[in-house]
Formats: C-alpha cells, structure tokens, sequence
C-alpha cells in the first residue's frame, strides 16, 4: 500500500492538479473539505517540477544509450597514400 501511494502522489498529473489554485482537500466519500494551504501548493509545484527534470534526465541517458556508438570506418581502411612514380614508363 505504502508503494503504491508514493507512485501516486509522485505522479506528475497529481502533482499538477494539487498545485492548482482551485484545488481542494477531499475526504474518503469524495467530498471537498478545504482548499488546498498555499504552502502545501507551492511544495507540489516544486516536486511537479522536480519530478520532471528528473525523469527528462532520465529519459536522455535512455535515448544516449540506445544511440548506436560511430566506430570510426577510416581505421580499418589503409588510407596512406600511394607511392606515386614520377618517372617515364
């Protein structure tokens, strides 16, 4: 239980609509109680933020890693030049 009600008070679209500023405490029946303390806002727009920043981190390692490594192909070609003959055949 206790799991499952971090994921969903760290969820970002619980975390939006808590920092609303219509937004209201509701009790167990689904009734509004009061509305949200300023404090208690300004904290889930915060974490809103902070949630985000961490998880687009997150999601940049993921695309990094995913992204084929560029083996330079030149290295395995012989790209030393020639030796050129400058004498009449």
């Amino acid at each position: 239980m206790k799991q499952a009600l971090k994921v969903y008070c760290l969820g970002l679209g619980y975390l939006c609509a808590l920092s609303r500023s219509s937004a209201w405490r509701y009790d167990l029946a689904g009734h509004p109680v009061e509305p949200v303390s300023e404090e208690h806002r300004t904290g889930a727009w915060r974490q809103f933020k902070g949630v985000r920043a961490y998880r687009d981190r997150i999601r940049l390692a993921r695309r990094a890693a995913e992204q084929p490594q560029e083996t330079p192909a030149a290295a395995s070609v012989d790209t030393a030049p020639a030796a050129v003959s400058h004498q009449p055949a």
